[in-house]
């Protein structure tokens, strides 16, 4: 089996943002769809995109389906970065016995970049 890291309880976590930009990042002529720049290549790049994107759409809709999870993400996108103790007790796992549980979830996330550890705010 492969080997597992260990979360430090004081590490911050936060959500890690997917995209970020601003509107006036965007060139409104880019948009126009009228124009047919919109095109699979018949190449095996387009392909090779499409398979990798859809993997990690599948791969990110497993891990979204567990409730708790969902907890976790939601309470990180609504109080910002907290330490690991702050968001176990927040998602409802305050028993030690609760403990690996949460630990498993929270790995499940940082293993698809849902959530990323914030080592310099301690």
């Amino acid at each position: 089996m492969g080997s597992v890291n260990k979360l430090d309880p004081e590490e911050g976590l936060d959500l890690e943002a997917d995209v970020d930009f601003d509107d006036d990042d965007l060139d409104k002529g880019d948009l126009d769809l009228d124009k047919g720049e919109l095109d699979l290549d018949d190449g095996s790049s387009g392909s090779h995109i499409l398979q990798s994107t859809s993997k990690r759409v599948r791969m990110i809709f497993s891990v979204m389906a567990s409730p708790n999870r969902i907890d976790i993400l939601r309470i990180l996108n609504s109080k910002g970065p907290l330490t690991y103790s702050e968001l176990k007790s927040l998602a409802g796992f305050k028993s030690k016995k609760e403990s690996g549980k949460f630990a498993y979830h929270l790995r499940k996330l940082l293993r698809q970049s849902l959530v990323a550890l914030n080592k310099s705010e301690r």
